[in-house]
């Protein structure tokens, strides 16, 4: 993955988010993620993002493997630094693109009250989820902005430590 990539990449997240009035300006970016088009893809680049970068883990959300890798050198966009992305397979039997999908923000005050600050946005609401809670907001060209209350490293290593207790 390349640095222009995740530049542009961000830029149309950015730019979205603007045409919406979303306020992203004061949230930290978490992390961004790819898409593969194929399972055999996600191996392919599994084996590729595990020479360049870091990895740090591998797990099953809606039956398809998700790695998460950390960046030896993080990409600058304007104030953040992106160290983190999340590399996912496609669900059994079913093709995407091969593309970057949708970036990751923190919003440590409570995904309910941030929906509620936005009335007019359709978000999908994912807060009951034991570990990491969700809101997302898909746009109609498949574009994403997904938000969570914790770090996806944080998130790691709770579930490692909810597997090995």
């Amino acid at each position: 993955m390349e640095r222009d990539e995740i530049v542009i990449f961000l830029d149309a997240i950015f730019a979205k988010a603007k045409i919406f009035g979303l306020e992203l300006d004061e949230l930290e970016l978490d992390h961004i993620a790819f898409r593969c088009e194929s399972f055999s893809e996600y191996l392919i680049l599994k084996d590729q993002y595990g020479l360049k970068y870091d990895f740090k883990s591998e797990f099953d959300i809606e039956w398809r493997p998700i790695s998460i890798f950390k960046l030896r050198d993080a990409v600058k966009y304007e104030w953040r630094a992106i160290d983190v992305i999340e590399l996912i397979s496609p669900k059994n039997g079913s093709r995407h693109r091969h593309w970057l999908e949708h970036a990751e923000f923190i919003i440590e005050w409570g995904l309910k009250q941030f929906e509620e600050k936005y009335p007019n946005l359709k978000f999908v609401s994912k807060h009951n989820r034991p570990i990491n809670p969700e809101s997302v907001l898909i746009f109609d060209d498949g574009y994403s902005i997904k938000f969570h209350t914790k770090h996806i490293l944080e998130v790691i290593e709770l579930q490692k430590e909810l597997w090995y207790s």
